[in-house]
């Protein structure tokens, strides 16, 4: 074979890899996306012993806004909470055992507060926001609320 004849050969099978690899590509975009919508909620931090979790579902309100609505479970899957309103965004969190500090923002940014903090004893299944008494979880978005609406 000439090296000309090499040259094609080699070159032909150049373009097979990347082929190869741009149809893999392709798939790997459809199944992340598909996989995506199927698993909406992603593990976002837990505790140290790993009892707890929070997970986040991230969904773009407008052009580059993204908002990481939180989910709050136990290892058996069990929601301990979840706001209603999807505007909740996760801004960080802070675990000590089973108690986590979640520091919050509620989208679009046009709140009296910038952020609010709520604290959980995930064992207790309790929490409460900043320095407001401490109320079961189903209780916890609306003393988030009332707290966002109070003057800084």
């Amino acid at each position: 074979m000439s090296a000309y004849g090499h040259e094609q050969a080699l070159l032909g099978s150049s373009q097979s890899v990347l082929e190869q690899t741009s149809k893999h590509s392709r798939f790997e975009k459809q199944y992340s996306s598909k996989r995506r919508e199927l698993l909406a909620y992603e593990h976002q931090s837990g505790s140290s012993d790993g009892r707890f979790e929070l997970q986040v579902e991230l969904w773009e309100a407008r052009n580059t806004h993204w908002v990481l609505t939180p989910q709050l479970l136990d290892t058996n899957g069990r929601i301990l909470f979840k706001p209603v309103a999807r505007a909740w965004s996760v801004e960080s969190t802070t675990w000590t055992g089973a108690h986590v500090r979640i520091r919050l923002r509620k989208y679009p940014g046009d709140q009296r507060r910038p952020c609010v903090e709520a604290f959980v004893d995930c064992e207790r299944e309790m929490g409460s926001a900043e320095d407001g008494e401490e109320v079961p979880l189903s209780q916890l978005e609306a003393e988030l609320e009332r707290l966002l609406s109070k003057r800084v």
